[in-house]
């Protein structure tokens, strides 16, 4: 698997500004021809970088990370509902001062 990342190309680079639609459509391009390869690309967050983290720059482990995340959120969404509607009853606490 390569590491070769795609970036925008400056416009000293390539001395002009090349313009994605044109009156014209046979001389529309795509937003393709202005990128350029760049090599030397780390992946991270924060001081969580090296090369053990690289290798997990990939879809697979990103739709799983943001899976995982999704249930964990959905899971302490789910716990601090019921656990607010417990409170209410314990305390009798009136759902509307909850809810203000």
């Amino acid at each position: 698997m390569s590491n070769k990342v795609l970036t925008s190309a400056t416009a000293e680079e390539n001395n002009a500004v090349v313009p994605l639609m044109t009156a014209d459509p046979s001389e529309s391009r795509s937003p393709n021809d202005r990128l350029e390869v760049v090599e030397d690309t780390e992946c991270g967050y924060g001081f969580l970088r090296g090369k053990a983290l690289q290798r997990l720059a990939t879809k697979n482990v990103y739709a799983s990370f943001y899976g995982l995340l999704g249930c964990v959120l959905f899971s302490a969404y789910s716990y601090s509902m019921g656990t607010i509607t417990t409170l209410e009853k314990r305390f009798k606490i009136p759902s509307k001062t909850i809810g203000e």
